[in-house]
């Protein structure tokens, strides 16, 4: 997705067995089966993915996406949690409307967040065996908000649902007056 107006969706007829490994600065929206994983790194001069939404069925998604949304199902891939995005400087959304689920023996989520001056963590749909949030900030005034609306499980003994942890920065010296604002009108179970 080479600009910031660009969609390019992915469609098959048949399930599609292999990894794919996307980038760019616009949208890339996915409506296929795909039981490989979905990578969005830095690679050969390609950025990061500005936005990628999930509308199928996908066996992990890892990668630097600034913007996140999931209104299928995904499930972990041969290693990591079902979803492992990680953020670096500037306002980045996660939402989730369908299902993530870690299938027992992953994270549902793990959500790793560099120096930025926003995050959005958004659930409307189901994220099962937990949720991660790792925030290193940007300095005063980075706003955590996490909003729940849906279902947040996690059913292993001695685990928990969500997890929101703020690192200290080595970078400004400091933990860097972060704010966190969670709003629950769902469930968080574990």
């Amino acid at each position: 997705a080479e600009n910031e107006d660009t969609v390019v969706r992915i469609l098959a007829g048949d399930i599609v067995t292999s990894d794919l490994a996307l980038g760019g600065l616009g949208q890339i929206e996915n409506n296929a089966h795909i039981t490989g994983k979905i990578s969005a790194y830095w690679f050969n001069g390609v950025p990061n993915l500005r936005s990628f939404v999930n509308n199928g069925e996908v066996n992990g998604v890892s990668g630097n996406i600034q913007d996140f949304t999931n209104n299928g199902v995904i499930h972990p891939g041969i290693h990591g949690a079902a979803v492992s995005l990680q953020w670096e400087n500037g306002i980045v959304g996660f939402q989730n409307n369908g299902m993530i689920d870690g299938d027992g023996r992953a994270l549902g989520v793990s959500l790793w967040s560099m120096h930025n001056t926003d995050v959005s963590f958004s659930n409307t749909g189901l994220i099962e065996d937990g949720s991660f949030v790792y925030i290193v900030p940007h300095g005063e005034g980075t706003i955590v908000n996490v909003v729940n609306n849906g279902t947040l499980r996690q059913a292993a003994e001695n685990g928990s649902a969500l997890n929101v942890v703020q690192s200290y920065d080595w970078w400004s010296g400091g933990y860097g007056g972060s704010s966190l604002n969670l709003e629950n009108s769902g469930l968080i179970e574990a």
